[in-house]
């Protein structure tokens, strides 16, 4: 009897690492460089957010129609960075991961939402 208990002491154990290590590949292999792309987006989109801010602070409203021109132009150069952030999003499979990837897609639509 006590052989059936280590026995299956012994199977949760080598369930439980592995279970590790499937969560340990799953963020090596998808949330790690997932966010890391992201990361890349956002920090770009601070960057000219304060760039355009401070822009429009400094100049006088004669001028806000070519910040604006070039807001449009930099969202079109800058497509490349939230397409590739889709893509990887769209490639991860992994259904513990769908809030994540939701928020992330949510994230690039509301930033790269039409200018009006």
């Amino acid at each position: 009897m006590s052989v059936l208990v280590f026995e299956l002491i012994d199977r949760t154990i080598d369930l439980l690492r592995r279970r590790e290590e499937l969560n340990r590949r799953t963020l090596d292999d998808m949330v790690a460089p997932l966010l890391a792309a992201f990361e890349d987006v956002h920090r770009d989109y601070l960057a000219t957010c304060r760039k355009y801010f401070d822009s429009f602070t400094r100049q006088d409203t004669a001028h806000h129609e070519s910040v604006i021109a070039e807001i449009v132009a930099y969202s079109l150069f800058s497509t490349n960075l939230r397409d590739r952030v889709r893509l990887m999003a769209k490639a991860v499979s992994d259904p513990r991961l769908d809030r994540f990837v939701a928020a992330i897609t949510q994230y690039l639509q509301l930033a790269s939402g039409p200018l009006k």
